[in-house]
């Protein structure tokens, strides 16, 4: 990606604006560069290129979250029951399933609309102001109205509007860390570039975004907008095609099985009616129709979808407590599922601010102290009462440690006076202030690349020698190492602060006072977060545009990598093909010197192998790769392009929110588990008992549609969404994450509704068929019975499913007050419906005797025993060690 084609009347072929000299540049762009461009110019530019702003995409608006709600192949299932039993004439079973439904979509809605608006207020725009010279003036304007052709003025602290081509420039450094993902700054140069050049390469150029941490200089706007570096990712963001989620996945696969049991179901029933019928005629047709749709909508869930829509809403709402935005519901649980962690290291493993770690071969700790804090540009600031270090990065890490170490700076410049200074220079390798000592001498304090300095020296070889193996050996641990040094000036060598020649002159038999180890600190919460996630069998590849040395020895220090061979430069990347990438990509724990297609074929490659992929980033340059991941995760003070194409923004840029965000995942995929068993086991119970009747040709039905709905409202109603608030199974982060492919009904759930539910519902039958033939129980005591039988049974067999990993006799029931207060309301109900003269005589039921209520609640209890026993089994079996897919970090 570059700008080498010209917005304004160039050819394809033209050459990128870092190979023009500035005439051709000006001549290009039709400006003169003591007057820039005239107001009419700005007004004809600005109609044929528009505001110089970036592609942001479309904004989705409420109406859109709100229709979203309904994509739902669950959601379907519920809508076309709804409108099968209107035109039955089933008003009441209609509004029940429409009245499911809305809750659902209200559910998800709010949330997501929530989280919406919280994530607009986080994104407030702030106006970049921008210093442009038009007609021969210098202007103040907001950075959206700059057109191409402009001439801008970058001052230190100043952000680049726009990508420009350097005219001027005077010491000027600019952080791109933004861009590239380097977190030094780098030193912008005037003269013309040949060959090709990455981003980071091109030294002439200014690119939008990007930080003047240093100097000033002046530029031409050479790219606006969808045109600049960043706009061109910002378009690669916004084409990027979003891949189904996990969850998407499981629950599209989960609404065809449901399609298929009420399908299925339904024809069974009518056809079975249909046989046993003694005549055929148009109402015995209409009435199995009737009863087979009826049956079909007894065994839909209807509290499923609401009760998803919980579970995840609780899962953003928990990670939201621990600083974590979660933009869309859907991703919640998709961080459950995540086994690969893509992170950048700058300003996420990393503060993004250098420091000075470690003082080595320093004899006179204070004379090395005070030449690290003379050599330097970075100055003291006041801000809210607070004094604060400012200035590059680098001298801002020397100035701090010689605060740290009780130094003075007042009274050191009252002791030693600036004479003169001489700016780091990329070339040279080294900062050098002079400064005069009260006894009349000069000085010139020296600190730069240790290399450099030494040569400067009049050591031996031998001295030089161990001086640079001790600096190879620190810089392959990750350091930036400085050396520190001093000259005394002769009597002759005067001080010209112009002079910048005879300066740079004076730097040569140096005395060599040590070295200083400085890095960029990982942050303390990092290295546990990262054992974390090994542990729960999560794979953390480090992707930064650093260097291989560095990236690799931070790596390691997080126990990222294994070696030279574990770590992998983006241009040997580019000479793998996608099948070498994804055959190799499993044993690279680092990725340096990347771009932005760089990450997006590296989380390719990880999905290609069945990965589940978080991508976290800051900078514009992460946001493409971030929209490709199955979760992207933006630091909260990155790009606003980042944090719109991610899932979940990181609101304090802390690491460890990834962690809880992925303990919060697996919670959520546990609950949607154990909610679809619970209202699975209740649906199957339903279609059993109705076709063993049909099928045995009894007169009585075993339970009546209306009691159906009142056992569905216990059922499906306030136990299902209180499970949704459980808190996690022990050890859930100490075992592998899902499979991609991993459906919510696994086998232990089928276990629950076909085998334990097919004993216990063959139990039941033989009750009603024993209570209808050996009894003198009424339609309506039988009936109440059995619906007693199917609300009290579920509301005791909640609790064995409450932890499926766990005997019933080892879970805490304190842990989740709302599911006990879920069973008080239910049992509440059973009893209203039963006992209330009014529910009696509106819905036909009778009172139940005391043998019956205890005889039932014993069945309650063996359901709960069998239950036990199938968990038993598959503990025994080893179900539920799922073993990390990676060693345990030490």
């Amino acid at each position: 990606m570059n700008t080498s084609v010209s917005p304004v009347g160039s050819n394809e072929g033209a050459l990128p604006w870092y190979s023009r000299s500035a005439e051709d540049i000006f001549n290009e762009l039709g400006v003169h560069p003591d007057t820039g461009l005239s107001a009419d110019e700005v007004i004809a530019r600005r109609v044929q290129y528009g505001t110089n702003e970036i592609p942001r995409g479309k904004k989705v608006q409420w109406w859109q979250l709100l229709f979203g709600q309904f994509k739902s192949p669950l959601i379907f299932i519920l809508l076309i029951a709804a409108a099968m039993s209107a035109w039955l004439g089933e008003t009441a079973d209609a509004v029940v399933i429409m009245i499911a439904a809305i809750v659902n979509a209200a559910v998800g809605f709010w949330q997501e609309f929530r989280s919406n608006n919280t994530f607009e207020k986080l994104q407030a725009i702030i106006k970049v102001q921008s210093r442009v010279k038009r007609d021969g003036k210098i202007f103040d304007i907001d950075s959206k109205d700059l057109v191409p052709g402009d001439i801008i003025v970058i001052k230190a602290g100043m952000k680049v509007p726009a990508d420009a081509r350097l005219l001027s420039a005077q010491e000027l450094l600019i952080n791109e860390a933004l861009l590239t993902g380097e977190s030094f700054p780098v030193k912008k140069q005037v003269r013309e570039i040949s060959g090709t050049a990455g981003v980071g390469d091109r030294k002439n150029m200014l690119h939008m975004g990007t930080i003047a941490e240093k100097g000033g200089g002046t530029g031409v706007v050479c790219a606006t907008g969808a045109l600049s570096e960043i706009g061109q990712i910002a378009h690669l963001t916004v084409d990027t095609k979003e891949e189904a989620t996990p969850l998407q996945e499981r629950l599209e696969q989960l609404g065809k099985v449901i399609s298929i049991i009420v399908i299925v179901s339904a024809i069974v029933i009518f056809v079975t009616g249909i046989w046993e019928a003694k005549t055929i005629n148009t109402a015995v047709l209409v009435d199995m129709f009737e009863t087979a749709v009826a049956v079909a909508v007894a065994a839909i869930p209807e509290g499923l979808p609401a009760a998803l829509s919980v579970v995840l809403a609780i899962a953003a709402q928990r990670i939201f407590k621990t600083s974590g935005l979660v933009k869309k519901l859907i991703g919640a649980e998709t961080l459950g599922s995540t086994s690969v962690i893509c992170t950048d290291k700058t300003g996420t493993l990393t503060m993004g601010k250098m420091s000075v770690e470690k003082s080595l071969r320093v004899l006179d700790a204070s004379r090395a102290e005070l030449v690290i804090a003379f050599s330097n540009e970075a100055i003291i600031v006041e801000k809210d009462g607070k004094s604060e270090v400012v200035g590059e990065a680098t001298d801002v890490a020397k100035l701090e440690y010689y605060l740290a170490k009780g130094g003075n700076l007042e009274d050191a410049n009252k002791n030693y006076p600036r004479l003169a200074i001489l700016p780091f220079d990329e070339e040279e390798k080294y900062i050098a202030s002079y400064h005069s000592s009260s006894d009349g001498a000069n000085f010139a304090f020296i600190t730069g690349a240790p290399e450099r300095l030494v040569g400067l020296t009049e050591l031996s070889d031998t001295e030089k020698k161990s001086i640079l193996d001790e600096v190879e050996e620190y810089a392959k641990k990750g350091f930036r190492m400085i050396g520190v040094a001093e000259r005394k000036l002769e009597a002759s060598q005067v001080v010209d602060p112009e002079n910048y020649e005879q300066l740079r002159g004076y730097v040569n038999k140096l005395n060599f006072l040590g070295l200083y180890a400085l890095r960029d600190p990982i942050r303390e919460d990092v290295p546990e977060s990262i054992k974390i996630a090994q542990r729960a069998g999560v794979r953390v590849i480090m992707v930064t545009g650093d260097h291989k040395l560095t990236a690799l020895a931070i790596g390691t220090e997080l126990g990222m990598g294994n070696g030279p061979d574990s770590a992998m430069e983006g241009s040997e990347l580019d000479t793998l093909s996608d099948e070498e990438l994804a055959r190799r990509i499993g044993k690279i724990d680092i990725f340096a010197r990347v771009n932005p297609k760089h990450k997006m074929r590296i989380v390719k490659a990880l999905k290609d192998n069945g990965e589940v992929v978080a991508m976290t980033g800051d900078g514009v340059n992460d946001a493409p790769a971030l929209k490709a991941a199955d979760v992207g995760i933006a630091v909260g003070s990155g790009s606003d392009v980042t944090k719109e194409a991610a899932d979940l923004v990181l609101l304090n840029d802390s690491f460890t929110v990834i962690t809880e965000a992925i303990r919060q995942g697996r919670i959520a995929f546990d609950n949607m588990r154990k909610v679809v068993i619970f209202l699975f086991m209740g649906s199957f119970t339903e279609v059993i008992i109705i076709l063993a009747a049909l099928i045995l040709r009894e007169d009585i039905l075993p339970i009546t549609a209306v009691l159906i709905l009142w056992a569905n409202v216990i059922e499906d109603g306030f136990p299902t969404v209180a499970l949704a608030f459980e808190p996690g199974d022990d050890g859930i982060m100490e075992r592998g994450p899902y499979k991609r492919k991993e459906l919510i009904m696994d086998r232990m759930g089928w276990s629950f509704v076909y085998i334990q539910g097919l004993v216990t519902d063959v139990i039941l039958v033989g009750i009603y068929l024993y209570l209808l033939k050996e009894t003198n129980y009424t339609a309506e005591h039988i009936q109440t019975f059995i619906f007693f039988a199917l609300g009290a049974d579920a509301l005791f067999i909640i609790f064995s499913l409450k932890n499926l990993g766990k005997s019933i006799f080892d879970i805490n029931y304190r842990n989740n007050k709302y599911l006990l207060f879920a069973v008080v309301i239910g049992f509440a109900i059973v009893l209203g419906v039963i006992y209330s003269p009014f529910m009696n005589n509106a819905i036909g039921t009778y009172p139940l005797t005391t043998f019956d209520v205890v005889f039932l609640l014993s069945l309650g209890v063996f359901k709960v025993f069998y239950a036990e026993i199938i968990k038993w089994w598959y503990r025994a079996h080893g179900y539920f060690k799922r073993e990390p897919v990676l060693q345990m970090a030490k």
